[in-house]
């Protein structure tokens, strides 16, 4: 065996690292980490050990003595100099050499390792490079990094299992850890080597702790370490108060229908205002996906290389400070993934809230009912229903995030780091087959096994026929519609479409890439005994689909490039799932998003009059919404087009100015549209009041356009759809007043909103006088309801003002704004939840029926707790 030196400052220092990476693995807090660290410095300087071949074995006793003393009351603590004079080991010499051994084999298992794992894991652990650093270094997203060194530790864990039979075994040699303390200890010393030494020496075991501490996470749950610490840290004592743990007794237990005013979060330990104008104090919470604040995890700005982060301390809260006026935050321990990131606004009083869960990775396999691999299946993480309402915390400054994936060539997926939370399901989606969901694995596993079918129409009360091209030939994956439903064809061009669902079933249409479609009108009135269809129907799809080239130039004849193109006049196709859809776009091969697929309602769905309505940012061109883009001279193509005149509608999105072209014929080819200068308001400026008339400030104002929108019969209800494009932002100030310039006179809004109003749209068509608007808005409440037993007796609320009048339930999130008639109970619990001011009477009911009402009277700037 290779015998180590004596230790000197010099050799002791090429173990600095090693040192400081297992002492942050025996203490959670970073500070005692660092000074556990330094103590085991000035024991093994002072003090060699008596065999100099065992110097980590030897480290690692006196690393986890100390650990033990720290962890005891301060009266009960011995002086280091009384600890540094009796330096036993409390291992033998044999447990020494055994871990020694297995620290070989680790050692001798990551050279082994197969790429691209092997090099994951030395630049993780032996350059202790960050995740973000090595997906640079390697130009590889963030996410396959962390699955390398996911999947590099897992093969570690079965090597090393496979050796030794069990795995306790090895993790009692790697991981020899000591109770976490219960207290911080003070300083201990002053560090005692250079700390920008160079490290020469592969930290081995960081390396085993590491992996032993995933190998621990697959064996048992791991939140209640970090759980358990809020209230342990001593830093930030009295400030980092939970704001559940402020609530008396009385006030917990409080009569029907009395509020419950949840404190305001505690004033940041260090004042914004003692800093440099410039610089700007962020504080905010970390929480886990039960809404237990957490201690110990690392908060760094997404999509950042700064090396500027935090570490949430006692009752979960953290601080940074930063230039910006906007931040994402996110959880950088590889212990915990996030839910939901923190969402941080200069303007906004609503402290970020970051939401974590443990990280575990879900892979698995996705065929067909032939047992053929299904490549492109969407694989989509959905967290439990009413997820949010379990939350006592305002989720404003939150955004939500997605965990979905596509599977490759042989049906493969994996989710590398999804949240481990109990309830959730993994649901895979595939364009022309039925969707199936499971539970989400609660340790990970890459054994999942998804079996997708079609959906089976019934075998009376269909239309069957088969989709055919010019030469008579059977085309597969057609998209065919009837009234509020559609299918894709078989392999031998047939296809079945269930007339129930159809609902309305006058005329048959098949569309497929590159082709121009195919019609049948219902040949026959339906009757008491026929449904006017016969038996079987062929659909011969036409020839070529056509196209229009051009370029569009500005009324100097210069190009205009970057402006989106997308017709004006589509003819409209049907419906996938719930989502209207366009026949041009079809044709031209636009993306049918999987959530459009996903939108199908279930098979056992009845029909009815429910109003749907969405309206999403401009993004990628879909089969909702296609459109194309002008290049660097002006020039487009615009493909999928039928034998007909289409109308091209332009529009330049910095500006949000659009314009509609005369009718081309599709086939025309260098085709040239001028887009003259549109008109616009020199100045749209003015105030915004609220509801007393008073001027108020900080409310964000911005520019916004729908682009295109459709409104529809679905099955189900009625369904709206827009795309909205937004231009810039301005900020009302102190007297309420804000100001843009240019804007164009058609078609333009603003959107207005704030932590403590309803947000608003208005449109510049109403404006009177753009130039001296006066906006009025709402003040807006936030409230909880937790309903007191039995729980059962109610599963929706609504408000209503002092006329009886319905409000509007708001759940908000940074981006996102949805408005609801009522919203579900689940539990009997709410979540944090707004209404306007004018909110009077909270209404409670079972499915349709109204159980119980409520006088109400919220106050504004709290969150209302309504324990009814």
């Amino acid at each position: 065996m290779h015998s180590e030196p004596i230790p000197t400052a010099h050799l002791l220092t090429s173990h600095v690292q090693w040192i400081r990476s297992l002492a942050r693995h025996l203490v959670a807090d970073a500070v005692q980490a660092d000074d556990l660290a330094q103590d085991t410095c000035v024991v093994a300087l002072s003090h060699a050990p008596r065999e100099p071949g065992r110097l980590r074995g030897w480290l690692a006793s006196v690393m986890r003595n100390l650990a033990r003393q720290h962890g005891r009351t301060d009266g009960r603590r011995r002086a280091r100099e009384e600890f540094a004079a009796r330096p036993e080991a409390s291992e033998t010499t044999e447990s020494a050499v055994e871990r020694i051994a297995v620290q070989r084999e680790l050692v001798e298992a990551v050279l082994d390792l197969g790429e691209p794992y092997r090099e994951a894991i030395l630049l993780r652990f032996f350059e202790e490079l960050p995740p973000r650093e090595i997906a640079r270094r390697l130009d590889a997203p963030v996410a396959t990094v962390h699955s390398r060194i996911a999947r590099g530790l897992a093969e570690l864990r079965q090597r090393l299992d496979r050796a030794h039979g069990e795995r306790r075994s090895w993790l009692m040699l790697l991981l020899p850890f000591a109770d976490t303390p219960r207290s911080a200890a003070p300083t201990l010393g002053t560090w005692i080597v250079n700390a920008k030494a160079t490290i020469a020496v592969v930290s081995l075991v960081a390396i085993a702790t590491v992996a032993a501490v995933a190998s621990l996470k697959s064996d048992e749950a791991p939140a209640s370490a970090l759980a358990s610490a809020t209230s342990d840290s001593p830093e930030l004592t009295t400030e980092t108060t939970p704001l559940q743990s402020t609530l008396t007794e009385s006030e917990t237990r409080a009569a029907p229908n009395e509020r419950v005013v949840l404190p305001t979060a505690p004033k940041a330990a260090s004042d914004a205002s003692s800093a440099p104008a410039s610089v700007r104090v962020v504080r905010g919470r970390v929480i886990d996906a039960q809404g237990v604040p957490l201690a110990g995890v690392d908060i760094a700005v997404a999509d950042s290389n700064a090396t500027d982060r935090s570490r949430s301390a006692a009752g979960g809260w953290f601080e940074l400070k930063t230039e910006r006026s906007a931040l994402e935050l996110e959880s950088v321990s590889d212990a915990w993934t996030n839910v939901r990131s923190g969402s941080w606004l200069a303007s906004s009083t609503i402290h970020p809230l970051v939401i974590v869960a443990p990280a575990i990775e879900v892979g698995g396999t996705v065929l067909d009912a032939g047992r053929v691999p299904l490549a492109n299946a969407r694989v989509t993480l959905a967290l439990p229903r009413g997820f949010e309402t379990r939350f006592a915390d305002n989720l404003e400054a939150t955004h939500v995030l997605g965990w979905q994936t596509l599977t490759d060539a042989e049906g493969r997926f994996t989710l590398p780091r999804a949240p481990q939370i109990a309830d959730a399901t993994v649901t895979v989606v595939a364009d022309g087959f039925q969707s199936q969901s499971q539970p989400e694995p609660q340790a990970s596993s890459l054994d999942l096994l998804f079996v997708l079918v079609r959906p089976a129409a019934p075998l009376a009360g269909s239309l069957r026929g088969r989709v055919l091209n010019e030469s008579g030939a059977p085309v597969v994956d057609a998209r065919v519609a009837l009234g509020l439903t559609s299918t894709l064809s078989a392999a031998n061009g047939e296809f079945a479409i269930n007339l129930t669902r159809a609902i309305t079933a006058d005329r048959l249409t098949a569309v497929k890439l590159g082709f121009r479609p195919a019609s049948l009108d219902r040949p026959q009135e339906p009757t008491a005994t026929s449904n006017g269809w016969p038996d079987f129907v062929e659909l011969r799809l036409g020839g070529p689909a056509l196209s229009i080239t051009g370029r569009v130039v500005d009324s100097n004849g210069k190009p205009r490039p970057k402006l989106r193109l997308w017709l004006a006049d589509p003819t409209a196709f049907g419906v996938i799932g719930r989502v209207p859809v366009q026949l041009e776009n079809l044709m031209s091969g636009a993306t049918v998003l999987p959530e459009i697929v996903a939108s199908e309602p279930p098979p056992d769905a009845e029909d009815g009059d429910d109003f749907m309505d969405s309206f999403r940012g401009a993004g990628p061109s879909t089969a909702y919404w296609s459109w194309v883009a002008t290049d660097s001279d002006g020039r487009f193509t615009i493909n999928g087009l039928d034998e007909r005149r289409y109308q091209v509608r332009m529009m330049d999105d910095a500006t949000l100015s659009v314009f509609t072209s005369k009718p081309i014929l599709a086939g025309s080819r260098d085709v040239k549209i001028e887009m003259p200068d549109m008109p616009v308001y020199p100045v749209v400026a003015g105030r915004v009041l609220g509801p007393r008339g008073k001027p108020i400030a900080g409310v964000r104002i911005t520019l916004r356009r729908e682009a295109f929108g459709t409104r529809t019969r679905v099955f189900g209800g009625t369904a709206q759809y827009g795309v909205i494009q937004h231009r810039e932002s301005a900020t009302t100030d102190s007297d309420g007043l804000f100001e843009f310039k240019d804007v164009p006179r058609e078609g333009v809004g603003l959107d207005l909103r704030a932590d403590g109003i309803v947000p608003r749209e208005f449109s510049l068509a109403d404006a009177a006088a753009p130039d001296n608007l006066e906006l009025t808005v709402e003040a807006r409440c936030r409230m909880e309801v937790r309903l007191k037993a039995p729980i059962a007796r109610a599963d929706r609320l609504a408000v209503r003002d002092a006329d009886g009048r319905g409000l509007d339930v708001l759940l908000i999130t940074q981006g996102s704004v949805n408005a609801y008639t009522d919203v579900g109970l689940v539990d009997g619990r709410s979540g944090v939840v707004s209404v306007s001011s004018a909110a009077r009477t909270l209404v409670l009911l079972h499915g349709e029926q109204v159980v119980e009402t409520h006088a109400i009277d919220l106050l504004e700037d709290e969150i209302n707790v309504l324990e009814l």
